[in-house]
Parts: structure tokens; sequence; C-alpha cells
């Protein structure tokens, strides 16, 4: 189930993101399976323009494609923020080519900020979001199932 705003997962998720989770500034998308955090996003540093996005995954097989719509649709549609930016370490190789995978592209590099590397800064555009494009199918999220979405 698809999970939004729950204060716990945004803490886990910015914990093993290795950011900060401020329930009143940020937003939290997240996924459960069998009552269990198994992934989310994290939106930080909102403007009208862009903001910032975080991922945590405890299982390789969180995201589906309700979950991506999901996690574009709400910056890009409902924000409608013309840009998503990443932070990832150079030293993350898995998470690099992951999120370039899904359509983030590298827009610079700070040198020596993280131990041992430098920090990769990823984006992508409203216009370049690929997900957007597809339907949920199977979308189920605390709101709709209490019957209040």
């Amino acid at each position: 189930m698809i999970v939004l705003d729950d204060a716990e997962h945004g803490a886990a998720i910015a914990d093993r993101a290795g950011t900060h989770f401020v329930p009143r500034l940020h937003r939290c998308i997240s996924r459960t399976s069998a009552g269990n955090l198994v992934g989310g996003v994290i939106y930080t540093n909102y403007n009208p323009r862009a903001m910032t996005l975080h991922t945590a995954a405890w299982d390789k097989h969180w995201l589906n494609r309700d979950m991506l719509w999901t996690i574009f649709a709400y910056p890009f549609l409902v924000l409608e923020v013309e840009k998503l930016v990443a932070f990832v370490p150079s030293t993350n190789e898995h998470a690099l080519e992951f999120d370039k995978r899904i359509g983030f592209v590298e827009e610079t590099k700070i040198r020596d900020v993280v131990p041992d590397g430098d920090m990769v800064i990823l984006s992508m555009r409203r216009e370049h979001c690929r997900w957007l494009n597809w339907q949920p199918r199977y979308l189920k999220t605390a709101a709709l199932e209490s019957g209040h979405g």
C-alpha cells in the first residue's frame, strides 16, 4: 500500500538517506508490504520551481508502476514544480545508476564534500519525466482505503 505523509516513515527514510525529516515542512510518500515499510521518498527544499527528492529502500521490490507514478505525480502534477533535484554521493554507484536509469541526469559535482568522494547533483525536468505518461492501475493509499481519497 502507498502511504502519504506518515511521520514515522518519513523519519526512517530520512535516517536511511542521511538527511532530516520535519513533518510540518517536508512531505513523504512510502510503500508498505504486509504492514512493513519497504521504501519511500521524502521531498524537501520546496520552492515553486523545484524541490529535492530523497529515497530509501529496505526491499529491492519496493517500486512498482503505481509507486513510480505517485513519486513523480506529486511534485510535477500537484505542486507543479519544474524540476526535481537529487544529491547522491559519487561513492554510491548503485544509486547513481538507478537514478539515471529512471530519468535523472547529472548536472554537476561538488568535489570533496562527502567521505571519499564528491556529491553528484542530478535533476529531472517535468517535461522529461516519462513516468507521468503511465496510468496507475492498482493505486491504493491509506487515504483511499479509509474512504478519504
